[in-house]
């Protein structure tokens, strides 16, 4: 008899544990198209604007508009499909999403690098903010006609590190320095910072991520 209730009090755990991870996984659904949707709504506009009738110059900018969002839609994507029940997701994850950001917006004018590696675990709620901030620091730049960016992707402690290195014109760096002070508010939450270290002619953003347990 204490048998059969520990075999039953066994399958309701079980039970459970599946009803958990199932609610989870439909709130990390949920989360992915409340992101995505709005994106690819817009994919659509710029596509219906496509026209031989367009200037080369227009043409180019539509068609890196749409670029952009795809590559975004796709990471943000990949980046859920690795994340676990408890909402976390391995950092090699982000690390290849921010290769891919460095490799999209290379150009002839911009110059840029990726170094390192993020290892261990992150909170899927820092790795998406983390992406954001990153994709926009990029767009900002994609008409800089000249100039360097690289990030170097670091393990440092309990942290790990994400280290923006920009050679721009001033212009640019003002920019840059703009976004990263409105970035600051938002990041401002418990395992993450991020500095903002001016140093003429070029400049250093550090985003510090606490190692995820969520």
């Amino acid at each position: 008899r204490l048998a059969n209730q520990a075999e039953l009090l066994k399958q309701q755990v079980e039970q459970e544990n599946m009803h958990q991870e199932l609610l989870a996984r439909r709130q990390l659904l949920e989360q992915l198209e409340q992101l995505i949707r709005p994106r690819l709504n817009e994919v659509s506009i710029r596509a219906s604007r496509l026209s031989t009738a367009l200037a080369k110059k227009d043409l180019v900018a539509e068609l890196q508009d749409i670029i952009s969002i795809v590559g975004y839609c796709k990471r943000v994507g990949l980046i859920h499909i690795n994340a676990i029940a408890d909402g976390r997701v391995p950092s090699k994850v982000l690390t290849l999403a921010l290769q891919e950001i460095c490799s999209d917006h290379a150009s002839d004018g911009l110059s840029t690098g990726f170094f390192g590696e993020l290892n261990d675990w992150l909170r899927l709620t820092d790795a998406l903010l983390c992406l954001d901030f990153v994709s926009e620091c990029f767009s900002l730049l994609r008409d800089s006609p000249e100039g360097t960016i690289v990030l170097h992707a670091q393990d440092q402690d309990i942290y790990q590190n994400l280290i923006c290195l920009c050679d721009l014109p001033p212009d640019y760096i003002e920019k840059m320095i703009n976004h990263a002070e409105i970035w600051q508010s938002k990041l401002n939450l418990p395992g993450l910072s991020l500095q903002i270290i001016p140093e003429d002619p070029s400049l250093r953003l550090i985003l510090r991520l606490e190692r995820g347990v969520a």
